[in-house]
């Protein structure tokens, strides 16, 4: 069974929301046929588009990324940036990302898992931590899916690792994780949609002593960060 206005099939769409999260029972029949219908854009739009100059831009997606790259380029871009700021002819500038107007509410249903081998219970945790992500960087009010301005739809592609070194009784040394999420961002109020796919690549070290578990909560944390920041891009 599809939720209504949901562009993936799967069970993994009618399970319903964990808790805590923004889930929701599909409006009535009469509601659906009420709706009016939705274009269907890939790429960039003015509805979503961010209304700020690049360095704002920049720092923002900075401060998103926890500012992980280490050297002395990176240390020295942040205060460079923010010593621009006020030239950059932005207006305010708050964290996190920037919604449109007529935006105040964001649902995230459950996402669908489509991977093979099946990675169980993937769907869950990447679902709940991007909406931790909502949460926490965004003023945006996490709510049921009929109720919402926004809904972020997504499905769980492909979820593998990756041996990149092995030893010499071809034990695994280094590995990675790769994830990959296709997304359909639907904007009630400007009646759009959006397409996109977002990866994530996380490297591990058996050989240091990680284990997959580790890299997997890793990617899925990261990947939610990944997911917050293709939404500041429409």
């Amino acid at each position: 069974m599809m939720r209504d206005g949901c562009p993936f099939s799967g069970s993994a769409l009618s399970r319903g929301q964990p808790a805590g999260g923004g889930g929701g029972a599909s409006p009535p029949a009469a509601a659906r046929a009420a709706r009016p219908s939705i274009s269907v854009q890939r790429g960039r739009s003015a509805a979503l588009r961010p209304r700020c100059g690049p360095l704002h831009r920049l720092l923002r997606w900075a401060v998103v990324n926890r500012w992980r790259a280490s050297g002395r380029g990176s240390a020295l871009l942040l205060p460079a940036a923010i010593a621009l700021l006020p030239t950059a002819g932005c207006g305010v500038y708050t964290l996190g990302y920037r919604a449109p107007p007529s935006v105040h509410t964001i649902a995230v249903p459950i996402f669908d898992n489509a991977t093979f081998p099946l990675r169980r219970d993937v769907e869950y945790e990447l679902t709940s931590a991007v909406r931790r992500e909502i949460q926490s960087r965004t003023p945006l009010s996490l709510v049921a899916e009929e109720e919402a301005d926004l809904v972020v739809y997504g499905k769980v592609s492909s979820f593998r690792e990756r041996v990149i070194a092995e030893g010499r009784q071809d034990e695994k040394l280094e590995s990675n994780i790769y994830v990959s999420v296709d997304l359909v961002v639907e904007d009630r109020v400007q009646r759009q949609r959006w397409k996109d796919t977002v990866t994530k690549v996380e490297p591990f070290s058996i050989a240091r002593g990680e284990t997959i578990d580790q890299a997997r909560r890793r990617a899925i944390e990261n990947l939610a960060e990944k997911i917050l920041i293709a939404l500041d891009r429409w």
